[in-house]
């Protein structure tokens, strides 16, 4: 899963103030996630981006299988 939080402005920003844990609840009550702990989810680090137009925030989130060997 990678989250990228767009803002109007390009100032610094704490990225452990936009740890997605508010998301991760809400997809997993929506059943779009079966379960968020680590060893099913896999989530790459938080991106800031400017967008002065359109901030918003954007989610992907893709299936992953580890492939045996």
């Amino acid at each position: 899963m990678r989250v990228v939080y767009y803002f109007r402005t390009n100032r610094k920003r704490d990225q452990d103030n936009y740890t997605p844990k508010q998301l991760l609840d809400a997809m997993r009550k929506a059943d779009i996630l079966a379960d968020d702990n680590a060893q099913v989810l896999r989530l790459l680090p938080v991106e800031f981006r400017v967008d002065k137009q359109r901030p918003r925030t954007e989610v992907f989130v893709r299936e992953w299988r580890e492939v045996s060997p």
